[in-house]
């Protein structure tokens, strides 16, 4: 894993280690040709350290002012949760999807439909008509789905239509990682579910992953230091042995001591009465880092090097990322700040507008002013991040689900990648039925860059 410390021998272990992965890249290159999937998995580096300019490697992307400007907001945004003392969502807003989906027709994990009370029912089960019943400040002691109502359940659209069913679950809202300061707002007609405001959005929690605090709890944490996780799955026990949970890429923890290879944190952790309470946990350096995380090319191709090849979420289903959800997360330890979906993150920052022009004019603009590893590129339904360009070829790091295609008799689908891949914006041009759907260039609409 390569390292994320900031010294002059640090550049150069960055130069060193550049030079090994290009040789390294030969024989990866070979392997994921054979895949044969998708022409771009193979063309291009699929690790995204490949695309950092050498000489650009670390340039800071933002001045130390601005960095600590973006960082402070950030802060205030998390724990936005813990200085309000009521909702902030109207009812409409917190049941959306009660409105959204009482009427459709709905299946099920079995690929059956629903009976169509099902909805109605949770409508009845959440108790809507009372909502909001309370307003608790709380804190999430592990990773934990978002449910849109409360049920663990799936609502798929028809999944005989491209695009639907399996992994698209409409109740699946997102996931928020431990540490995650909460409002609790309500609960379900038997208190087996908790409807929650977190940071970036809200959504349905079993009462077993939230832990209520008290004020001298969240003086703690919100005037510590904060320390941030730059890879997924590490596990955090405490000092004493107990595992606590496994921290994904953008947790934010409170920051005790560090050292050149050590980094000493507070846990979250929910006594047998459901109230939060603090632990120390030490953790190797490079996993975690002090946040925020000087933005250079090199840290955030690195970040986004983790990430890359990770499945697709969709909503964050399985604790995977969807589109957006990556974006967040690989922004986060630089101290950027983005809303949870795509539209919002459409408007976060210089937008530059794309629509009506042609292919090769999007393309041109991209190159020209986009910033590699700062900039992101939209389009209705999904985001990505520009990380350079090959001969005048605009470059994409995204989680994606799939590529519309359209067989000669004109009928829809999608080829699968359903990971975090780098590829052109033509990717699958080389299939005719990814090219008779529309390859993604055309439907782009913005460039956005987040800093310069």
């Amino acid at each position: 894993m390569a390292s994320l410390k900031e010294s002059a021998p640090g550049r150069r272990m960055t130069c060193t280690l550049m030079i090994i992965l290009l040789l390294l890249f030969g024989l990866a290159f070979t392997a994921e040709a054979k895949e044969g999937h998708v022409a771009d998995l193979a063309r291009y580096p699929q690790d995204p350290r490949f695309l950092v300019t050498p000489g650009e490697a670390e340039r800071p992307l933002l001045s130390p002012s601005e960095q600590e400007t973006r960082a402070e907001e950030y802060r205030s945004r998390h724990f936005a949760p813990w200085t309000r003392s009521e909702a902030a969502h109207s009812a409409d807003e917190a049941f959306w999807a009660l409105d959204r989906y009482r009427d459709r027709p709905a299946w099920g994990e079995n690929l059956q439909r629903r009976d169509g009370r099902w909805v109605a029912d949770l409508a009845a089960y959440a108790d809507r008509g009372n909502y909001p019943t309370r307003a608790d400040r709380a804190i999430l002691v592990d990773n934990t789905p978002l449910r849109s109502l409360p049920t663990e359940r799936p609502h798929f659209n028809d999944p005989a239509l491209p695009g639907e069913g399996y992994p698209f679950d409409n109740f699946q809202n997102s996931t928020a990682w431990a540490g995650t300061p909460l409002l609790v707002t309500h609960q379900s007609v038997d208190g087996a579910w908790l409807l929650v405001e977190t940071p970036f959005a809200a959504g349905w929690v079993r009462p077993s992953q939230v832990a209520f605090v008290d004020r001298r709890f969240i003086e703690v944490f919100t005037e510590s230091s904060l320390a941030v996780f730059v890879a997924d799955d590490v596990a955090v026990s405490d000092t004493r042995g107990r595992h606590r949970f496994l921290a994904q890429t953008g947790t934010l923890l409170p920051l005790l001591r560090a050292d050149a290879f050590r980094i000493g944190l507070l846990v979250p952790y929910r006594d047998g009465e459901g109230r939060a309470h603090l632990e120390e946990a030490i953790l190797r350096r490079g996993q975690v880092v002090p946040f925020p995380l000087t933005m250079t090319p090199w840290k955030v191709a690195t970040v986004a090097s983790r990430l890359a090849g990770k499945s697709y979420g969709w909503g964050g289903l399985y604790g995977n990322r969807d589109c957006s959800a990556l974006t967040r997360d690989l922004f986060a330890p630089f101290g950027l700040w983005l809303p949870r979906n795509s539209s919002g993150q459409r408007r976060s920052g210089q937008v530059l507008d794309l629509s009506g022009m042609s292919d090769d004019e999007k393309k041109a603009l991209i190159v020209a002013e986009g910033e590699p590893f700062a900039s992101l590129i939209g389009m209705a339904g999904h985001i990505m991040v520009y990380v350079g360009s090959r001969q005048g070829t605009p470059l994409v790091f995204h989680s994606l689900w799939g590529l519309k295609t359209l067989d000669e008799a004109g009928k829809p689908g999608r080829k699968v990648i359903g990971r975090a891949v780098v590829t052109s914006l033509d990717a699958g041009q080389e299939d005719r039925a990814v090219a008779a759907g529309g390859t993604l260039t055309g439907r782009v609409t913005e460039l956005v860059i987040l800093a310069r």
